[in-house]
């Protein structure tokens, strides 16, 4: 596998770009900053939400949801999106209703217990990705839950999530980010995560279908290179 512990180091959080926003979600949510402000400020909310409190935290939990939508990026738009053929209702509309907040709810206490069946739960609401469904997991979890998205995919030999998550369960991938994750004295998976994300930004297009260009740093490339013949990739002439 990789160096965990030099790819964690590389992990960075684009300090310089504001995260998502567009004209839909501006009925929802106004928040500007920095991936790593909108961090902060998704950790400050859910700290005041409990088991004890979260039938009356109804407004909190829903701008919490919008903010791990702009902190997830672009992808998250088709959450705001009115068109016919949903009657013009988007899934951020229907979160709201008290059936589908009922289920999410159920994922948080479930994410809080350390349970991986939030990420099942989330994915039941509609709107919610695979992708997503694992940051709204990692998020209600302190990071103890785990996203699988594209690029976790790619690093472990998967063209997307659906093809790895057909492959292995959710449960067996979090057994071994926390084996990982243990071996390298990390504080919690998402560590494990985030160093794989690293990794494969530095290697990877973002949809796994090739190489990327000007590459400079080499380290762990032996590794890339069995990843791009398993992804069936053109492999670069370096």
């Amino acid at each position: 596998m990789i160096n965990y512990n030099y790819w964690i180091n590389k992990y960075t959080w684009n300090d310089g770009a504001s995260v998502y926003i567009n004209n839909n979600m501006l009925e929802f949510t106004n928040f500007i900053g920095t991936p790593r402000q909108c961090e902060d400020e998704i950790t400050r909310m859910i700290s005041g939400i409990n088991a004890n409190n979260i039938q009356q935290k109804n407004n909190d939990i829903l701008t919490v949801i919008d903010l791990i939508n702009q902190w997830g990026g672009q992808t998250s738009r088709m959450f705001y999106s009115r068109h016919a053929r949903n009657n013009f209702q988007s899934p951020r509309d229907r979160i709201s209703s008290e059936i589908n907040l009922n289920i999410y709810k159920r994922g948080i206490i479930e994410a809080m217990q350390i349970n991986e069946n939030a990420f099942k739960t989330f994915r039941e609401i509609y709107g919610i990705s695979d992708s997503f469904s694992g940051k709204h997991a990692m998020f209600w979890s302190n990071f103890n839950l785990i996203i699988i998205d594209n690029k976790i995919a790619g690093a472990l030999g998967f063209k997307n999530p659906n093809s790895l998550l057909n492959s292995r369960s959710y449960q067996d991938i979090l057994n071994d980010f926390r084996i990982i994750q243990n071996e390298n004295q990390f504080s919690n998976p998402t560590m494990v995560e985030r160093a794989l994300f690293a990794f494969h930004s530095n290697y990877f297009k973002n949809d796994n279908s090739g190489f990327k260009n000007n590459i400079t740093d080499f380290n762990d490339r032996e590794y890339a290179v069995q990843l791009g013949e398993i992804l069936e990739l053109e492999m670069p002439n370096w």
